[in-house]
């Protein structure tokens, strides 16, 4: 192994039968070894070619120990190669992108905007808050007016030949109240009072009854299609059920699914 190296500036001691040998501020990658605590270093034995500044040196295999001051124990890191910090970039990876989100974001914001505000269903009406038992609705349209009667108090109230398509009535106490003739298609009466009430000849297809009471109801001729009634309830309602609605054609029974 031949390496150039540039020497220290002491003069390489000499050693009996042995060519000149040289200490030198880095020996790395050749061997030499310091005793941290100790008075003696050992030096790999080479063969040295002075052309100044600079010796080449050739490694022999037979190494010697010298004994040298504790100053010599000395040893010149390799300087760390300095590298050139990252460069970083100015602009995000997928800055590309930024211009269509957000023109995305600006159409979403303009259509939501432009979209007609649903109004929530109000939790009391009218009729809750003043008494409308007994009233008489016969004969009108209710569909589109955006009248409710949410949770009013509506005992006996006449609703036949009323138009009550859409219209909400849930939680409404309607005991004893009367829909003959009444179109209820689509009608949310859930949780309502309906016992007693009497809906000869209605059609309630796709009406909402969902915990509503409809003990002892009168629902001959009346269309119930579309309709989910529990099975307990069901049951009542099937024992009653007779007739067909005469603008529907439906049989009552058969637009319940009795059993």
């Amino acid at each position: 192994m031949t390496t150039s190296y540039s020497p220290r500036r002491d003069s390489p001691p000499s050693l009996p039968n042995r060519t000149p040998t040289a200490m030198f501020d880095t020996i790395f990658p050749l061997s030499l070894t310091v005793g941290g605590f100790s008075t003696t270093t050992k030096l790999s034995l080479v063969n040295v070619a002075w052309s100044p500044p600079r010796a080449l040196f050739t490694e022999l295999p037979s190494p010697v120990v010298l004994g040298v001051a504790r100053s010599a124990h000395r040893v010149t890191a390799p300087r760390a190669r300095a590298v050139p910090p990252r460069a970083v970039p100015t602009t995000s990876p997928r800055s590309d992108a930024a211009p269509a989100l957000v023109a995305a974001l600006a159409a979403l914001a303009m259509s939501a905007s432009a979209a007609p505000v649903a109004l929530a269903i109000p939790q009391t009406s009218e009729c809750a808050t003043n008494s409308c038992d007994g009233y008489d609705y016969s004969g009108k349209n209710f569909e589109g007016t955006g009248e409710y009667f949410t949770k009013g108090s509506l005992k006996r109230a006449n609703f036949n030949d009323a138009n009550l398509t859409g219209i909400t009535l849930f939680g409404a106490d309607l005991s004893n109240a009367t829909f003959v003739n009444a179109n209820l298609s689509n009608a949310n009466l859930g949780q309502a009072n309906l016992t007693g009430a009497d809906f000869t000849n209605a059609i309630l297809s796709g009406a909402i009854v969902s915990s509503a009471q409809l003990d002892e109801v009168k629902i001959t001729n009346s269309d119930w299609s579309d309709v989910i009634v529990r099975k307990d309830v069901l049951t009542g309602l099937c024992k009653v059920a007779d007739g067909e609605n005469p603008v529907t054609g439906n049989i009552t029974a058969l637009s319940l699914m009795c059993p």
